[in-house]
């Protein structure tokens, strides 16, 4: 399982909003490359940053990778807001912590009938609140006979390739995470 590790600031002052941008209802911004960071905005005027990952349920609260994370974060919010360089003073990072995401080798997912009576969407790959939440109203579409292009779509994606058991997997898993922090320009 791949681990993704995410920061939020401290409630921003009327001062550092206006620096940010935005409204009051918050912003959303999303990687253009895999590893790249996820922004947010949030109604309550933090700011929320995920762009580091590790490899294994355990690395969830391992206290030197947490650090490493938070380390980013705040030098991806130094990057995007120079203004808001003095976080000793200024925005303070409150929270950092990690949370498991399920991925498969190829993108691929499980979804729709698995036998008589059950169904499921598995493997969101990252995606979990949209594809998760998409991927429900599409298998209740499928359970009373309702069709439409989405869910065609959803329908095309491919299921999960074969994954090696450890450790090799774990091996793989942390040489494409390096790579994935390596390409990422965007942090």
């Amino acid at each position: 399982p791949v681990v993704a590790y995410a920061s939020l600031t401290r409630p921003m002052t009327a001062l550092e909003q206006a620096e940010i941008g935005g409204d009051a209802n918050g912003f959303g911004l999303l990687p253009a490359a895999r590893g790249g960071s996820t922004v947010r905005r949030t109604p309550d005027g933090r700011i929320l940053m995920r762009n580091s990952f590790g490899y294994g349920p355990g690395d969830t609260s391992n206290s030197a990778m947490l650090a490493r994370a938070r380390a980013n974060h705040i030098e991806s919010i130094k990057k995007r807001w120079p203004k808001l360089q003095d976080f000793e003073m200024g925005l303070e990072i409150e929270h950092t912590w990690g949370g498991v995401l399920g991925v498969t080798r190829n993108s691929g997912h499980v979804f729709g009938q698995i036998e008589k009576g059950i169904w499921g969407s598995i493997g969101c790959n990252g995606a979990n609140v949209a594809r998760g939440t998409m991927s429900g109203a599409l298998i209740a579409d499928m359970i009373v006979g309702n069709t439409s292009d989405l869910l065609s779509d959803q329908q095309s994606v491919p299921r999960p390739k074969w994954m090696p058991p450890d450790p090799f997997r774990k091996m793989v898993a942390r040489q494409r995470m390096k790579k994935m922090e390596k390409a990422s320009a965007e942090r």
